[in-house]
């Protein structure tokens, strides 16, 4: 019942209790793991675990790369993952976010995935670089937004960096994506540096990274 009252409620959708069964049934065939109890039908969760859950939420919780709202949102997100007891002890542990020094000035999620979207499509990226000097307050690198040619993101000593080849320089180059400001993505292909050839001949790109 509590299920056809969210579907009414969600989706308006009206569903007889019959063709409820069936639906719960097909997902059965379709090799969803579903346990009936008294209680009513139930998803078997043989994924991740609380205990997992919470190492991620203690990373999104204490990281300063990501800002105080998309910290909340993502240890929601997570904590949905989770059993009943675990989700109400986690829902008040996103408020701490509040009084953790995080970062306040750059979407690293979004520019992440432009980056690895841009990465798996073997396209081109654009991008500008800031650098802050002794008055503290930061300025471009360039003049215009430079076009990068993007190979691989890395993660080290708690920051992300890009891998990649900056348009006409011919080898490789590292940004910090902290650094970087109007990522876009460009529906232009992306070409291999000769170094990184170089590289993918005599080992791997994990490797160099490494």
């Amino acid at each position: 019942q509590e299920i056809r009252t969210l579907m009414k409620r969600i989706y308006g959708i009206s569903m007889s209790r019959n063709t409820l069964d069936e639906k719960l049934r097909a997902l059965e065939d379709a090799g969803y793991e579903i346990s009936k109890t008294d209680k009513g039908w139930y998803l078997v969760n043989d994924g991740i675990t609380d205990g997992e859950l919470r190492i991620l939420i203690d990373s999104v919780l204490y990281s300063d790369i990501l800002n105080q709202s998309y910290s909340k949102d993502l240890i929601e997100k997570l904590s949905e993952l989770g059993s009943v007891s675990f989700k109400k002890y986690v829902r008040n542990l996103k408020y701490r976010t509040e009084s953790i020094d995080k970062n306040k000035k750059y979407d690293i999620v979004n520019t992440i995935e432009i980056i690895q979207n841009a990465i798996f499509e073997n396209k081109k990226i654009s991008c500008n670089v800031i650098t802050y000097r002794d008055d503290l307050i930061p300025r471009y690198v360039y003049d215009e937004d430079i076009i990068v040619n993007p190979y691989e993101l890395a993660f080290s000593n708690g920051r992300y960096f890009l891998l990649c080849e900056k348009e006409n320089e011919e080898k490789l180059s590292v940004l910090r994506i902290d650094r970087l400001d109007n990522v876009k993505a460009i529906s232009l292909p992306a070409y291999e540096a000769e170094e990184l050839k170089f590289i993918k001949k005599n080992g791997s790109i994990a490797e160099y990274i490494d």
